[in-house]
């Protein structure tokens, strides 16, 4: 049977769930504990003190997804299908992820866990689902930043309005997942989407030019980034 289409927020919280449950054993094995004993100092280590209260803050999440997907607004911006091009468009990418931050106000990501639960076993964590700017997916070289020789391996990069709009589909990587590609028209969508929702959006120079010159959004969006050579 077809598993059932999910958004990429309940798949983000379902591969922390496995996550746990493969920490869970390892610790288990290698200290002689039962599985409950692993598993609820794990939860402990990682900011919960204990399964039930993990339970609760997964359903919680849940329920902010489950609302996200039922929003009117967003699924009036859903993209599903090609349209006439017209103008150029930004496509950007933000995914949901989990952050852990510790008590020195340090951010982890998941990755970082596995070193986190070996070594630190009094560590407290406290942990959010934050989106992430993934892919700035139509962007240029930079010619306004210099990369120091030390640097040549990198180059600036900069977010380019230069995309046909149809591209933002094929972009799309979630096939087994609800539809989280957008056509963003106005001020409210562009701030819905990269503070609610996440996923691909495309949107017209224009619509960028709704916020203010330093609104964190278009801050964040139009910053230089970078990244490695290709050539």
């Amino acid at each position: 049977m077809k598993k059932p289409a999910c958004s990429r927020r309940v798949q983000v919280l379902d591969d922390f769930q496995k996550f746990i449950s493969e920490a869970t054993k390892t610790r288990k094995s290698k200290l002689g504990m039962t599985y409950i004993e692993a598993r609820e100092s794990i939860l402990e280590q990682l900011g919960w003190r204990n399964g039930y209260e993990f339970s609760k803050w997964k359903l919680n999440e849940l329920g902010k997804a489950q609302k996200i997907e039922n929003c009117p607004v967003r699924q009036s911006c859903i993209f599903s299908s090609e349209q006439p091009e017209g103008n150029p468009v930004y496509i950007f990418d933000l995914k949901p992820m989990l952050h852990f931050c510790d008590e020195d106000e340090m951010t982890h990501s998941v990755t970082d866990l596995p070193y986190i639960l070996e070594t630190e076993f009094d560590t407290v964590l406290k942990t959010s689902m934050t989106l992430n700017l993934d892919r700035t997916i139509c962007n240029i070289w930079d010619a306004n930043h210099q990369v120091p020789q030390i640097l040549a391996n990198l180059e600036w990069r900069k977010a380019d309005c230069s995309c046909r709009r149809n591209y933002a589909l094929a972009c799309w990587d979630g096939s087994r997942m609800n539809p989280e590609v957008y056509i963003l028209k106005n001020k409210e969508h562009i701030t819905r989407w990269a503070s609610e929702w996440g996923g691909i959006a495309c949107f017209e120079e224009s619509v960028l030019e709704l916020l203010d010159d330093n609104h964190p959004i278009k801050n964040c969006l139009t910053a230089p980034y970078l990244v490695r050579r290709l050539f």
